[in-house]
């Protein structure tokens, strides 16, 4: 396992103070770069995956100030749409958790006379 100069200098300062150190996330981040799109209320920003896993991602964007709280990211090569909620920023650099995803190819649609 791969881990950044931040985790391993973090994982040094708490062997020092004899802390530990707890990792939040559910599963491992991989780290990529691609490019994808936040979408929100009829506007679109690029951007660029810089990590993800199945819960979540960090973005790189070129204005953190103009993205709202929760979004949709599609990724530019596979047309994968997840809703996403901001759980940090780092100047330009943004933390999110996935809700769901979908692919546009299938994407369920809710049925015209549901059930009775």
């Amino acid at each position: 396992m791969v881990r950044s100069s931040c985790e391993r200098l973090c994982s040094l300062a708490c062997e020092i103070l004899g802390a530990s150190v707890e990792e939040r996330r559910k599963s491992q981040r991989e780290n990529i770069s691609q490019t994808a799109y936040v979408s929100h209320m009829g506007f679109s920003t690029r951007c660029t995956i810089v990590n993800i896993s199945q819960e979540g991602a960090a973005i790189e964007v070129s204005d953190a100030t103009s993205i709202p709280k929760t979004f949709k990211l599609m990724t530019a090569n596979d047309r994968v749409v997840r809703n996403c909620r901001i759980v940090w920023i780092k100047r330009n650099t943004l933390g999110l958790e996935f809700d769901n995803a979908v692919t546009l190819s299938n994407r369920r649609v809710a049925p015209l006379w549901p059930d009775a």
